[in-house]
């Protein structure tokens, strides 16, 4: 008996006549309308963040998290050059107090609620969790673990400066080293905050004494109207000592 001859019967008793499908037709049929319904449902592909360009390209959206990135991953640093020492940081270097003050005092673009990235606490992406909370590799939970694996698939222990896609090129100015500091505190350590390492994509605890880059973030969409600021380069400058000398990290 051929594989065309098979038949599916549908229909009770009750029915006045049976009606005879195909089964190569009726399993067709079912294929095409279950790959319909995943497309409706977003599950015919794994989904992925989408970033846009924003403010003449100073500014990043990122429309998974809802979130909006300075382009320059170490502003405090630009700004201190194009101010002649008078704002930001020297190589964009900063303690955890002074980074909190940097992001609460930042307006830019006309914007002035930027803050730290968040880490989300706890976060049972990350591959390590302790009593004191989640960290670790993998954590794709949090704001920048988000940004290093998922919007520029970086992998896990390698530097994005090498490992990344094509949204990269949408950034400027990241930290060779890459230590960034995050939010939330520790509260059972008052003298520890966290941070995460684009160097390697883990998350981890750091002394708040000790400096650190700083990537501000600000929750929403700044939208297609939005300026970002100029470069601005002042040649008058003297003696002003930009020489990016990064600590000497473990």
């Amino acid at each position: 008996m051929s594989f065309t001859k098979i038949y599916v019967f549908f229909g009770g008793s009750s029915d006045r006549e049976t009606k005879m499908i195909p089964l190569k037709q009726t399993l067709s049929t079912l294929l095409l309308v279950t790959v319909l319904l995943m497309v409706a449902m977003g599950f015919a592909s794994p989904a992925s963040a989408e970033l846009y360009s924003r403010a003449n390209g100073t500014m990043v959206y990122d429309s998974d998290l809802y979130i909006t990135w300075l382009a320059d991953a170490n502003y405090a640093a630009t700004l201190y050059e194009q101010s002649c020492g008078k704002l930001g940081h020297n190589g964009g270097f900063m303690d955890f107090p002074e980074a909190m003050q940097f992001v609460d005092e930042l307006v830019y673009g006309g914007f002035s609620d930027w803050r730290l990235p968040n880490a989300v606490q706890p976060d049972l992406s990350c591959k390590r969790q302790t009593v004191v909370g989640s960290h670790g590799f993998n954590c794709t939970n949090s704001e920048m673990g988000h940004l290093f694996y998922v919007d520029l698939g970086a992998k896990a222990g390698e530097n994005i400066i090498q490992n990344h896609n094509e949204n990269y090129n949408l950034f400027r100015n990241i930290s060779r080293r890459g230590l960034y500091w995050n939010t939330p505190d520790y509260p059972t350590f008052a003298f520890i905050s966290r941070i995460f390492q684009t160097r390697n994509g883990k998350s981890n605890a750091y002394s708040k004494s000790r400096l650190v880059s700083v990537w501000p973030v600000r929750v929403g969409d700044v939208g297609l109207d939005a300026k970002g600021e100029g470069i601005r380069k002042n040649w008058k400058c003297k003696d002003l000592n930009t020489q990016q000398v990064e600590p000497n990290f473990e």
